[in-house]
């Protein structure tokens, strides 16, 4: 049965919201690289050394794709847990309101 104690303090969405920014932080970076190269080229004074971008890139390239292969799992299984229990709070709050309403 799906439950939100088996994740930090209870709470899947802490999990989720780090899952996020360091997706997005790596992704920015390789971006951010890409696009120094594009209006400055590859040997400007903005880059300094071609030689330093070129292992930040494939790092980037490396973590980025380790991040994505061990986290999509773990993302699979947040979001399914967060949705199963959104729909039975919203099934539980449908019957209470019917309840109410025609009680």
């Amino acid at each position: 049965m799906p439950s939100d104690d088996y994740f930090w303090f209870h709470r899947p969405r802490i999990l989720l919201f780090l899952i996020h920014f360091i997706l997005f932080q790596n992704a920015f970076d390789i971006a951010f690289i890409f696009w120094l190269f594009t209006p400055y080229g590859l040997d400007s004074c903005i880059t300094d050394h071609f030689g330093f971008a070129v292992p930040r890139l494939v790092i980037g390239v490396i973590v980025q794709l380790l991040c994505s292969y061990s986290t999509l799992p773990l993302y699979a299984i947040v979001t399914q847990v967060t949705m199963i229990l959104e729909q039975l709070f919203l099934e539980n709050a449908f019957v209470a309101g019917t309840n109410f309403a025609f009680g």
